[in-house]
């Protein structure tokens, strides 16, 4: 599942689109994050990218890869906190939003 509308047509069946499980809502919101701190970093990523895939056709796999690993942290710190809670416009949801954007910078500079 990549975006909403992706979502919305797993769950098409389901007039509340699946966001009664609380499991579920953490992996809308963990792909939603995932998407928007890429978009963030994206020039940074798109950096990396030049500087560590030699061969284009491995540049997929890279940032499948980084974004699997970022999804993954993203949805570790959301399983340790009451998602539906937060404000996200907040200061709570900036500095949320904040540590997951140094999480993947971090991951970034040690990707080999």
């Amino acid at each position: 599942m990549e975006t909403f509308r992706d979502w919305c047509e797993l769950h098409e069946d389901d007039p509340e689109l699946g966001l009664t499980d609380p499991e579920a809502m953490k992996d809308l919101l963990s792909a939603y994050l995932t998407n928007y701190v890429i978009e963030k970093a994206s020039e940074e990523l798109g950096a990396c990218i030049e500087r560590r895939v030699a061969d284009a056709s491995d540049v997929h796999g890279f940032y499948d890869g980084f974004k699997d690993t970022l999804r993954a942290f993203i949805k570790f710190d959301l399983s340790e906190m009451d998602a539906g809670a937060i404000n996200w416009q907040g200061g709570d949801g900036k500095a949320f939003i904040q540590k997951q954007l140094e999480t993947a910078y971090g991951l970034l500079e040690d990707t080999p």
